[in-house]
């Protein structure tokens, strides 16, 4: 239950955080103010998410200092780029425009409340995999046991996303109501489908660096930054 309730803490900070920065700015007109309370959301946010990447099934354990750091960068150029990619890269090519924070807002929201779902995947697959160690005979039935498995749990979690993109859209102000009639409902945008895909990314990398596959997870990661650069 502990574990558990970590899970949700980095989702439930960052949409609180995104909540009530983008509304004190709308209210109050100072940016300031709003800027101060996403700093201090994101902080804790960024620590909440730690914690859950410390322990439990997204633990990653005996990976040394230099894969970590590897990890670290092309995770954070790809976070970077769902922040504020776009925005830099229209300034460039059609001239400076103000940035809109709600976009970034929302991917925020959406990558930290996919930590619960990806967490609750991938003790999912340890649990069966434990299981399924047990009953085999030799490495080959195991690996063959395994890898339907390891693509249903992959198949979950893109599934759980789409309500995820939901709740994005409620936490931020001006996001398109999902209440809405179908014919009225606006399709997922192509940004949203960008950090969906980042969410798919993230999991899949993570998954393989827990169960050994430190060097594949890598190596995606990095041609994932090479190709979006």
């Amino acid at each position: 239950m502990a574990l558990g309730a970590l899970w949700l803490l980095p989702g439930a900070l960052c949409a609180a955080t995104a909540f009530a920065a983008l509304r004190v700015d709308a209210i109050r007109k100072d940016a300031t103010i709003g800027l101060a309370v996403g700093a201090g959301g994101a902080a804790l946010t960024v620590i909440a998410l730690w914690l859950c990447l410390r322990r439990g099934p997204l633990r990653v354990q005996g990976s040394g200092r230099g894969g970590r750091i590897a990890y670290t960068l092309g995770s954070g150029w790809l976070l970077g780029y769902a922040a504020v990619g776009d925005w830099l890269l229209t300034g460039l090519l059609d001239g400076r425009r103000p940035y809109e924070a709600a976009p970034a807002a929302r991917a925020a929201v959406l990558l930290a409340l996919a930590v619960a779902p990806a967490a609750w995947c991938a003790r999912r697959l340890a649990v069966r995999a434990r299981r399924r160690l047990a009953v085999s005979r030799g490495l080959e039935e195991f690996a063959a046991g395994v890898r339907p498995l390891f693509a249903g749990v992959v198949t979950a979690f893109l599934c759980g996303l789409a309500a995820l993109v939901l709740a994005a859209r409620l936490t931020v102000p001006g996001s398109p109501p999902a209440a809405a009639p179908p014919s009225m409902a606006a399709p997922p945008s192509m940004a949203e489908a960008a950090v969906v895909a980042l969410c798919a990314l993230l999991f899949l990398a993570r998954l393989l660096a827990v169960h050994g596959f430190r060097r594949a997870a890598l190596t995606g990661t990095a041609v994932a930054c090479a190709v979006q650069a």
